[in-house]
């Protein structure tokens, strides 16, 4: 795939992107409710460029808070090209970026009545998870230490809304939403507590709050 510039290949993506999320699949729309449900932060048709091939690809549901991604397959995907390609993309997640990935069937998500993320999570190579959540203790301490530095009491209950998905997510202390983001740069979610709201999500301290801030978007 050849781009004549950084423009092109960021409206290719978009492009791309807005594609996939325009496709209605009955399975997809189950688990988006599903999650939903659960109060799990996703992002639909997560991009991620693989420099060995100049390709990019998409994740199914992204899952920051577990670094996982959680892809739904089709009867399609038993077939043997379609599985080298799937093995190939976890391979790269996992190599060039520390994603894991779990692979749900298509009849599995229609018997699912609720969601286990957790269980989900276990479902990774016990080698994996503790890859990946080394690298979040190691971020967990940096946030930390940012936070102490500003004065700012990181136990403090949270209500997040994701304007990708429309959600509302209530966290137990602002270090655990800070983490289901996974923003790279800590000043970012803390202008994000500090009322901004120019970033993929709005933070409050309590429903009503966010419901306000809410309506003063709309304005």
């Amino acid at each position: 795939m050849q781009y004549k510039s950084m423009d092109n290949i960021q409206q290719w993506v978009f492009t791309k992107r807005r594609e996939l999320l325009s496709q209605k699949i009955e399975c997809q729309e189950r688990f988006k409710r599903l999650l939903k449900k659960a109060n799990v932060l996703y992002i639909r048709e997560s991009p991620r460029f693989k420099m060995n091939t100049g390709e990019f690809c998409f994740m199914d549901f992204y899952i920051p808070y577990y670094k996982l991604d959680i892809e739904l397959d089709g009867k399609q995907h038993r077939d043997i090209e379609h599985f080298k390609r799937d093995v190939e993309k976890s391979e790269f997640l996992w190599n060039d970026e520390h994603i894991a990935t779990v692979r749900i069937s298509n009849e599995k998500v229609r018997e699912l009545q609720r969601l286990d993320i957790q269980a989900i999570w276990e479902c990774v190579d016990r080698e994996k998870r503790n890859v990946i959540e080394r690298e979040l203790l190691q971020r967990r301490e940096g946030w930390l230490n940012f936070y102490k530095y500003n004065e700012f009491d990181v136990n403090t209950p949270i209500w997040l809304y994701s304007k990708e998905n429309f959600q509302f997510l209530q966290y137990n202390n602002v270090i655990e939403a800070q983490r289901a983001c996974l923003l790279s740069d800590d000043k970012k979610f803390y202008d994000i507590l500090e009322g901004e709201t120019k970033y993929n999500f709005i933070a409050a301290f309590g429903e009503d709050e966010l419901n306000e801030m809410l309506e003063d978007l709309k304005k």
